[in-house]
């Protein structure tokens, strides 16, 4: 949806300028495709006020969108090793580990534990 409405866009507004990158629906959405991937190859005409505020928002976008993705697969993986870590009994806080293992180690050593 993103892509195609800045395609259309650009398209529109771009079209009779640039005809090589814009002149179609079908270029435009190429060409910004190759931007979402850091292709910003142009001719050696400098860009308009217009084309750098389209393409800082198109970048800026594509970029929260990326980011945001990757939150949410970060986020979730996070989710999953607390859950895993909550139904774990053998877990505990820091002082009940230290405390237990003072214990295991007076058991093994002054009670002879778990032999005879």
């Amino acid at each position: 949806l993103f892509l195609s409405v800045l395609s259309f866009l650009g398209h529109w507004m771009f079209g009779p300028d640039r005809p090589a990158q814009y002149g179609t629906f079908v270029a435009s959405a190429y060409t910004l495709t190759r931007f979402f991937v850091g292709d910003f190859s142009n001719s050696d005409k400098p860009p308009g006020a217009f084309y750098f505020i389209f393409i800082l928002f198109y970048t800026t976008v594509a970029f929260i969108m990326m980011v945001s993705f990757l939150l949410a697969i970060v986020v979730d993986a996070y989710s999953l090793a607390v859950a895993s870590i909550q139904d774990d009994d053998s877990e505990m806080d820091v002082v009940s580990d230290i405390w237990d293992t003072f214990k295991t180690v007076y058991y093994i050593v002054v009670r002879k534990w778990p032999g005879a």
